[in-house]
Parts: structure tokens; C-alpha cells; sequence
């Protein structure tokens, strides 16, 4: 088994873009459908993914380009959370819009803070919909959301910029221009006849999107452990600031952090041929455990041309279908504990080769 410190480090510094079908899936640009044939294409021509999406008439040319100029940012918690941009919003409000919960998840919460007074995400946390490290993750995109005067690349002006609908030197104009007058930069830009107003509702609505998809890779980097410069300091200066109450209960706690995750999975005639394809050390994973009992390793999500996954490097094999699976884990010591798993997956009769993002997701929760 690799050891940890290292291997985790030289993955981050990898980890230069987010996968551009993940965005435009994130944004809900695509389905899962349209990645799948894209993905397939793309095995057998070495075209880009984006350029096949956009002669697949999937996506259009602005909303790759679009994507694009934000891919770099979506592949680090503080790039992410900078991209913030649109109008601000409740917290529930942001979270609905990731998929995870829905709206009467929120006002249920909400119903239960008039009486507890508790902090929403506290509620959302304890309930199991996120994590502490997500909620904050999402706190954190709705301060850089509610600052007007931060520049991010998801600001309306940047994107018809990106789009190609107008140039930098006439959004900078146009920014000047805007100065004091109380107008939004569309309606600046249209009164310029830089841009008709049809083009400025198109970018605004690639922009609701991205802003969706910007959110959730923040969400989905706080969950791996990937913190952004700043953030855990910050946290500590609030935590030296405030008062602390200590109770003699401690909940039952469980942490997941992945170290590795393959994002991809190949499938190859030959695997076709044979019904099941095998991944190795797709996965690295930490686990931070305080219950005695043990804990529980989750898989869900099972999808695509999958029908079941045998997994392979916790205490027991795990066999997951497509009502998922679990395996219980003995409790070893008081230290995290560093897993690596391997997968075979059994393919469905009518598989096509081809690339297909990771169909699984893991979750941990004590015993």
C-alpha cells in the first residue's frame, strides 16, 4: 500500500484542470447521456470532448468557450470559490441548486431552526445531507458571491468577453462607462450597441449555470480534503475569538478524505468481450474515526453500462448492484486509517468501448 503524506501532495500538485464533461454535467449543459456517447467518440477519434459536444449540437461554441476560460480555476478550493458570481442567495437557496437536497429538505430545516434556533448548515450537517467541511465550503462561495466589487471570471461582462460577443477593450470602456451611473453592465453594453439585448440574456443564463457547476466543485473539493490557501486559518482565527463550551457527549464521528480517485474508466473491446473490466488503486482513502464500534463504508450511484462492482481492500470484499452496497469496518485504533481499493466491474450485454466517468461515489458513518 502507497503511504499517504507524499502520494496525496504529488496528486494536488496533478491536479491542474477539472474535467471539462464534469463542468458542462455539473451546470446541467448535458446529461449523463451525452457524455456517454461523447466519451465513446472521443476513444475512437482522439477528438477534444468539448469540440465533439459542440458538433454533436449538445453544447453551442460560446458555452464551450465559456467553460474554458473557468476550467483551471474549478481544480482547487480557492479558485473555485473566487469564480463566484451572480446574485446572491440564502444559503438553502445555494444548496438546492447543487442537486444533493431538495426544496423541502430546506424548508424542513427551516422549520426546525424557528424552534431550536440552530444555524441552518448545522441542521443540514447533523441530518447527514452535507458535511461540516462542505457547508463552509459553501458559506465561504456565498461571502465571495455577496462581494460586488470582486472581479471573477463568471462576472457577466467576463463571460460575453469569453463568449466572444464582445473584447476586453470594450468591456473595460464599458466598465468606466458604468461608473456611477447605478446601471448593470448589460444594459452599459447594449446602450454602447456593443451587444444586443438576446446576447446578454445568453450569457446571463450561462452564467446561472457555471455558477451551479463552479458551487458544486467546491462542495466536491472540501469533501476530498483539498482546502484552499487561507481557509483553515481563518477558521482557527474565529475558533481563538469565540468561547468554548465543552460537553461531556461526544458523537460518534466519521470522517472520509480521498486521497486519489480515478475520475474515468476505460472500457476496451476486449473488456466488451469478456463482461468485466478491472481498475486497480482506482482509490485512495483516509478515514478519521472516533466510535469504538466501527464504522460503515458506503457506495452509491451505481450507473451506466455497469451492473455490479466487487470491491476489493477494505476488511472484507464488498459487492455493490445497482441498489448499492456497504461493508461494516472494525474498529483498529485511534489513528485514520488508509485504504486502497481495486473494483471489478460487470458490464452490462450491450456495453460500448469507450471512456466513462467514475459511477460510483463513497461515504463513511460510524457504527
Amino acid at each position: 500500500m502507497r503511504h499517504q503524506g507524499n502520494y496525496a501532495i504529488d496528486h494536488l500538485k496533478m491536479l491542474t484542470k477539472r474535467p471539462i464533461g464534469r463542468i458542462l454535467l455539473d451546470a446541467g449543459f448535458i446529461t449523463q447521456d451525452d457524455l456517454n456517447k461523447a466519451l465513446v467518440e472521443q476513444a475512437h477519434s482522439g477528438v477534444q470532448l468539448g469540440e465533439i459536444l459542440v458538433n454533436n449540437g449538445a453544447i453551442d461554441r460560446t458555452v464551450l468557450n465559456a467553460v474554458l476560460a473557468i476550467q483551471n480555476d474549478l481544480a482547487q478550493l480557492e479558485g473555485a470559490l473566487k469564480t463566484a458570481a451572480g446574485e446572491p442567495e440564502r444559503l438553502g437557496e445555494i444548496l438546492i441548486q447543487t442537486g444533493r437536497i431538495t426544496r423541502a429538505d430546506v424548508e424542513s430545516a427551516l422549520a426546525e431552526q424557528e424552534k431550536t434556533r440552530e444555524k441552518i448548515g448545522g441542521i443540514l450537517v447533523r441530518r447527514g445531507l452535507f458535511t461540516e467541511d462542505e457547508i463552509n465550503a459553501a458559506l465561504a462561495f456565498q461571502r465571495y458571491q455577496a462581494d460586488a466589487d470582486t472581479v471573477t471570471k463568471l462576472r457577466l461582462g467576463e463571460i460575453l468577453v469569453a463568449a466572444g460577443y464582445i473584447t476586453r477593450a470594450q468591456l473595460d470602456e464599458s466598465l468606466e462607462a458604468q461608473s456611477g451611473t447605478g446601471k448593470r453592465i448589460g444594459e452599459v453594453l447594449v446602450e454602447a450597441g456593443y451587444v444586443k439585448p438576446h446576447h446578454v440574456e445568453h450569457a446571463l443564463k450561462i452564467q446561472r449555470k457555471l455558477v451551479i457547476a463552479a458551487l458544486t466543485a467546491s462542495l466536491a473539493l472540501s469533501s476530498a480534503g483539498i482546502a484552499a490557501p487561507g481557509y483553515a486559518a481563518q477558521a482557527d482565527a474565529r475558533m481563538r475569538g469565540a468561547k468554548v463550551f465543552v460537553s461531556a457527549v461526544i458523537k460518534a464521528r466519521a470522517e472520509l478524505k480521498l486521497l486519489h480517485q480515478n475520475q474515468e474508466i476505460l472500457i476496451t473491446n476486449a473488456d466488451a468481450k469478456r463482461g468485466w473490466v478491472e481498475v486497480k488503486a482506482a482509490t485512495l482513502l483516509e478515514v478519521k474515526n472516533n466510535s469504538r464500534s466501527g464504522y460503515v463504508v458506503s457506495f452509491n450511484g451505481l450507473n451506466g453500462p455497469f451492473r455490479e462492482v466487487i470491491v476489493t481492500g477494505l476488511q472484507n470484499e464488498v459487492q455493490i448492484s445497482m441498489d448499492n452496497g456497504w461493508a461494516a469496518q472494525q474498529y483498529t485504533g485511534t489513528r485514520p486509517e488508509t485504504r486502497e481499493l481495486s473494483y471489478r466491474f460487470v458490464l452490462s450485454s450491450d456495453v460500448r468501448p469507450g471512456t466513462y466517468a467514475w459511477p460510483i461515489s463513497i461515504s463513511v458513518h460510524p457504527l
